[in-house]
């Protein structure tokens, strides 16, 4: 059971870890659409056309930026949703254990008895 509890414990810190990771890529990319949307509302607000192509190409490349920000939180989600497998799988195997030791000790508690 410490064995399983060990595992269990290392994959709930990493999960914490993969966590903290989504939490501040979701920030990046909540900045970066705030910003795309100011770039944007600039270049329709704008007469000179030079001025609106530059802001045009800013929102362009942060759009990109963005895009591939998203990449990394879809594969860290996935990683997270394979932790979570983990765990459960780790957590059914302790319970599977706890039941079995509980069972043996209420069969000697029995035969003790007799």
């Amino acid at each position: 059971v410490n064995s399983l509890d060990a595992q269990i414990a290392a994959i709930d810190a990493e999960y914490a870890r993969i966590n903290a990771q989504g939490a501040n890529l979701r920030k990046q990319i909540a900045s970066l659409e705030i910003t795309i949307g100011q770039l944007l509302d600039d270049a329709d607000n704008t007469d000179d056309p030079a001025l609106k192509n530059s802001l045009l190409a800013q929102a362009n490349a942060l759009s990109f930026q963005s895009r591939r920000l998203e990449i990394d939180y879809q594969t860290l989600d996935a990683a997270a949703a394979q932790l979570v497998g983990r765990r459960n799988a780790l957590l059914q195997q302790r319970g599977q254990v706890v039941s079995r030791y509980e069972a043996d000790a209420k069969r000697l508690g029995v035969q003790a008895a007799k």
